[in-house]
């Protein structure tokens, strides 16, 4: 809606997007740290419950993409 309203000229909306959108940097930053830390763990111990695990920070990363 913040966007819509910036779009139509309404310039008190660009706060409110600006920080949606340092909100959403620091979210996707947390899941690549995340899932960082489970690559490294799943090669040196190669064990499918990392891989279930990387599978869902993936997840969550991508949900987080599409906003």
């Amino acid at each position: 809606m913040a966007l819509e309203e910036l779009r139509e000229g309404d310039e008190a909306a660009r706060p409110q997007l600006e920080s949606a959108r340092r909100n959403f940097g620091g979210d996707v930053a947390g899941v690549d740290a995340e899932w960082q830390s489970l690559f490294e763990k799943y090669d040196t111990a190669l064990d499918r419950d990392t891989l279930g695990q990387i599978r869902s920070t993936l997840n969550r990363r991508n949900t987080s993409r599409t906003w």
